[in-house]
């Protein structure tokens, strides 16, 4: 499986030094400053670089801005992306993440439904709406997307416990039990899941 959210790497060789550390600062530094400058750079030589090259550069800018608490301009640099490659998810998955911090459920629910129909093997999105439906109360929804996260990924622990908890919502407490235990068989660690079966009073 591949995240959504993972480092992607511009592609294109550079033909000099200094535009190498440009490319390295935008793809890998820790330093958000540095990698807010790298892209920066990137972003301004236009159409010298690839159009691949400028989105992935929108998309790294914009996951600095948001770790800095700058939704607005992280929303800016994710809008551009999609517009310079409608097809890819990942600036789709990221604004949806932002939208969803800002309370805005109906975009988040949207740019979650664009990013699983662009990456319909990666679970990821499906798992986020279901998070989205859940606050909602849409538990139906919630639960219906958790089911397609487990189709596509049988040892997603937190899936099979965010559907027990959405179960327990709707007042199905067989179908959450054997999603508390489902969770526990993949990850024994999983302390919110044994102490939801300890309060159902169910041995596991």
């Amino acid at each position: 499986m591949i995240s959504l959210t993972a480092a992607v790497f511009l592609i294109a060789i550079a033909p000099s030094f200094s535009k190498a550390d440009i490319y390295r600062d935008c793809n890998q530094s820790v330093d958000l400053k540095r990698r807010l400058a790298g892209c920066s750079k990137l972003i301004e030589r236009g159409n010298k670089e690839s159009q691949k090259n400028r989105r992935i550069a929108r998309v790294n800018r914009g996951n600095a801005h948001e770790r800095l608490g700058r939704f607005d301009l992280a929303l800016a640099d994710f809008t551009r992306a999609i517009a310079l490659d409608p097809r890819n998810a990942t600036a789709y998955f990221n604004r949806g993440l932002i939208y969803q911090k800002l309370g805005q459920h109906d975009n988040a629910i949207a740019d979650f439904t664009r990013a699983g129909e662009r990456a319909p093997r990666d679970p990821e999105a499906y798992f986020m709406r279901a998070l989205v439906y859940g606050s909602l109360r849409k538990h139906a929804a919630a639960i219906s997307d958790l089911t397609e996260v487990i189709t596509l990924n049988r040892n997603y622990a937190e899936a099979f416990y965010m559907r027990a908890l959405f179960h327990l919502e709707t007042g199905d407490r067989t179908k959450a039990v054997a999603d508390l235990r489902s969770t526990l068989r993949i990850d024994p660690t999983h302390a919110n899941a044994r102490s939801r079966l300890k309060a159902l009073a169910t041995e596991f």
